[in-house]
């Protein structure tokens, strides 16, 4: 399934879901969640900040829980 976060009316080209790049340049990831069913839900932008590395899981203790 592709996501179109932008759309064209009128040969315009306008955004769905404004996302902005860190502006400190630090590195990130842009995740789509879908439920049980494969319906789109949203999405999960995690910034790194000043760490290494980050974690993602189920669990109250990762940096993103999904």
């Amino acid at each position: 399934m592709k996501l179109h976060f932008k759309v064209t009316s009128d040969e315009k080209i306008f955004d769905i879901v404004d996302i902005s790049k860190p502006e400190d340049g630090s590195p990130y990831l842009i995740l789509d969640a879908f439920n049980e069913n494969m319906q789109f839900i949203g999405v999960y932008i995690l910034r790194l900040g000043g760490k290494n590395t980050f974690t993602v899981g189920r669990s109250s203790m990762n940096d993103c829980s999904v």
